[in-house]
């Protein structure tokens, strides 16, 4: 028991598991990087409150299609193959355009639209978002 009140709900765990019977092609090593990444993206462990979770195959593939989305947005940032299409504002009183938005698209190679859903919060994370946001500055400017 901790008397201290400097520890009084201070003190948690938080654990990872990875069974290696659900990943029997992995080595040991990618099984504590499966066991770390379920430790780190329980909800409980932003929270610092004491949990365990297990790794699944389902987060193995949203690892690897983040991973890749991120790639595939620094890449897309040095390419500024971003595109900007503006949105007008009408005042409702006359009907006028009174000014606009910017908004921001981004299509992969093959065409097809990513929804910004999905990449807005990789740009965020890995700090990208401020290059963005200067080209798409640019561009309206």
């Amino acid at each position: 028991e901790l008397k201290d009140s400097r520890f009084f709900n201070k003190v948690f765990f938080s654990m990872g598991v990875c069974r290696l019977r659900d990943f029997p092609e992995a080595d040991f090593e990618t099984c504590c990087l499966y066991a770390w990444l379920a430790r780190i993206t329980s909800n409980e462990h932003e929270k610092k409150s004491s949990d365990f979770k297990f790794f699944t195959r389902k987060q193995l593939q949203e690892f690897q299609m983040r991973s890749q989305l991120e790639v595939k947005t620094v890449e897309a940032c040095r390419k500024e193959t971003y595109a900007v299409y503006i949105q007008p504002k009408v005042d409702a009183k006359t009907l006028k355009i009174c000014g606009g938005e910017a908004l921001l698209r981004w299509f992969d190679e093959d065409g097809t639209m990513i929804p910004l859903s999905l990449f807005l919060p990789v740009l965020n994370e890995n700090s990208y978002i401020r290059y963005v946001d200067q080209m798409v500055f640019e561009l309206v400017c």
